[in-house]
């Protein structure tokens, strides 16, 4: 089953884990659904309650598991490595420097895209700390990791499946399920205490991809996704109905429910983990689409800090097509164009030898 060693037992693991084909297939549907993430509140936020109103806001939380599944897949490539502060340092820096790129860059097309702001030390410091675009707080989120992956990385070797199960269950399950409570018992007060000492939710994230990939390897595969099946959608449709009584009580705030903490969402992340995993057991055997997959796979860091340009450049594109399509297949496609165009982008910069490191 499990390949769980002990620190006492001495067993050496590997300096990286062989590539796994179906971890690329998640890269590229999280890259995706991030994008989803950006652009599909556009119908949802500018409507009523209705048929386009339910089918975008279902496509909008479908897309809610696109940081935990980076995460998990994050465990899994880092996790099992000898820890090694050289490469912690590197890898950190490198992110500080894509992300104090990012601000810039997008500071800057701000300054030239938006009427009215004007360049001062006062807006640029602001921007480099509050980031000029919404994605880029997972930047922060991954830096910090990045500097506690030795840590971790002791504290997985060390660790049996047990007491990995155990862990998963307080920082991903039970801090998962704290956090849903005020919204429904607003009246019942949880000390803050308890919750300080646990591992947060989102490295919880990391321990619970390294557990998944190890752990559950003989799964039964129509079982398998038939009960990933009926458990995803069966909560995406409590999300859904949830919602709209949120927006009942105030048509202005319903969004609860969008919050990548909450067990719903970490339960379908599973969810959408498990049946990719299952889909993929025997893409090894077609070496061909792997390559394919991988070359996609390596784009999807660019395609991550590209995306938010692509969409505000490509948003005419979307008001035309939706002068003759359905809006729902107008946001379809743009969310493609979106994808490919911030691919494109992403091929050529990396062929800049001192831009391919950062991308």
């Amino acid at each position: 089953m499990g390949k769980h060693s002990n620190a006492a037992a001495g067993t050496p693991l590997p300096a990286r884990p062989a590539r796994q084909p179906y971890l690329d297939v998640l890269r590229i549907l999280s890259a995706f659904f991030v994008i989803v993430n950006h652009t599909s509140i556009v119908i949802f936020r500018n409507s009523v309650p209705s048929w386009g109103w339910l089918v975008s806001l279902a496509w909008y939380f479908v897309s809610k598991p696109a940081v935990p599944v980076f995460l998990m897949i994050t465990g899994i490539l880092f996790l099992d490595r000898e820890p090694d502060w050289s490469q912690t340092r590197r890898r950190s820096l490198r992110i500080l420097a894509v992300l104090a790129a990012s601000n810039l860059f997008y500071y800057g097309y701000h300054l030239l895209t938006r009427p009215g702001m004007k360049l001062s030390l006062l807006s640029l410091a602001n921007g480099l700390l509050d980031k000029e675009v919404d994605t880029l707080w997972y930047l922060d989120l991954y830096l910090g990791i990045l500097l506690m992956m030795p840590f971790f990385q002791k504290l997985a070797r060390s660790l049996s499946r047990r007491e990995e199960a155990w862990l998963l269950f307080l920082s991903v399950g039970v801090l998962s399920a704290l956090a849903m409570v005020p919204h429904f018992l607003p009246e019942l007060r949880l000390s803050a205490t308890f919750r300080t000492p646990l591992l947060p939710t989102y490295v919880g994230y990391l321990f619970l991809g390294h557990y998944i990939h190890h752990d559950w390897t003989e799964l039964r595969p129509r079982r398998t996704l038939l009960l990933c099946g009926l458990l995803f959608t069966a909560l995406l449709v409590l999300e859904l109905w949830l919602s709209y009584g949120f927006y009942g009580r105030n048509p202005s705030s319903y969004l609860q429910m969008d919050n990548r903490l909450f067990l719903t969402v970490a339960i379908r992340s599973v969810c959408l983990f498990t049946a990719v995993l299952v889909l993929c057991r025997n893409l090894e055997q077609r070496p061909g689409l792997c390559r394919r997959l991988e070359k996609l796979a390596v784009l999807t860091f660019g395609i991550f800090l590209l995306g938010d340009l692509a969409i505000d450049l490509t948003k005419p594109l979307y008001l035309w097509m939706c002068g003759f399509l359905p809006r729902m297949g107008a946001m379809l496609l743009w969310e493609l164009v979106i994808f490919a165009l911030s691919g494109l982008w992403t091929w050529l910069l990396r062929r800049i030898p001192p831009l391919r490191r950062f991308l």
